[in-house]
């Protein structure tokens, strides 16, 4: 019989967002939106497919919790879940599209919800996803957990 194997809650995360991430929640699209556009939003009809190369945010997944962590502050009695799952499209250009955040699971306030989103939306410039047959920066949909507190 193999031991448990005994992670902390931060690796736990990491592990689920690398699970994520590598096994295609992540979709590109085959038109490239202008930087940080608003109107095409993943549920306008917006086409995604495979992609080659998954967004990196700067320094990895690691530093972007960290920077999820420093910057985002909500009381716990505007949330009734501290973990969710936030869907966000990083653009061609490295930026998450305005308008394109949206929470798939967990419960928040409206007003933790406005916080999340203002700190996604306003996140530094990622390295965005890429196709290599086109040879081309995509916008890319992802789906990430995020455990806040």
């Amino acid at each position: 019989m193999l031991p448990a194997l005994k992670f902390s809650p931060m690796i736990k995360v990491l592990l689920t967002a690398i699970l994520v991430s590598v096994f295609g929640l992540g979709f590109s699209q085959g038109i490239s939106p202008t930087p940080n556009d608003t109107t095409a939003t993943p549920y306008s009809g917006e086409q995604f497919g495979p992609v080659d190369k998954m967004p990196e945010f700067p320094g990895g997944m690691t530093k972007f919790y960290s920077y999820i962590q420093r910057r985002f502050k909500c009381s716990s009695a505007n949330r009734t879940s501290n973990k969710v799952f936030i869907e966000f499209v990083v653009d061609s250009t490295g930026y998450i599209r305005k308008g394109a955040v949206k929470f798939v699971h967990g419960e928040m306030g409206q007003v933790c919800k406005d916080r999340i989103t203002s700190v996604l939306e306003n996140s530094p410039k990622w390295t965005p996803g890429h196709v290599t047959d086109t040879k081309k920066d995509v916008p890319v949909r992802m789906v990430l957990p995020m455990n806040l507190k």
